[in-house]
């Protein structure tokens, strides 16, 4: 989706919710005010529904020598999501352990 600088209709919102053949949003957005209410929307967790969660996000400089970016960020359901890789493990080196 390539919304208006005013972000989603509540209306595209929920119809992108509710879709459920839907596993996958790629949001572009110009302004990152409506970009944080609309990914709010699509993340947000209620009964029987599959929310969205953000998976990467990368800024886009199509405007060089200012300080805009087109903001391109992607979604997928939570049940088909990749999981995430497991954290290194804390070999004890740097000072974190306690003494």
């Amino acid at each position: 989706v390539d919304p208006p600088r005013p972000g989603l209709h509540r209306d595209v919102l929920q119809a992108l919710k509710d879709c459920t053949q839907l596993s996958r949003i790629v949001y572009i957005s110009c302004n990152p005010d409506s970009l944080v209410e609309d990914v709010a929307k699509l993340t947000a967790v209620r009964d029987g529904f599959d929310p969205f969660i953000p998976v990467r996000a990368v800024a886009v400089d199509m405007f060089p020598h200012t300080v805009h970016v087109e903001m391109v960020l992607l979604l997928e359901r939570s049940t088909r999501a990749p999981m995430p890789p497991p954290l290194p493990a804390k070999t004890g080196e740097g000072g974190d352990e306690a003494a």
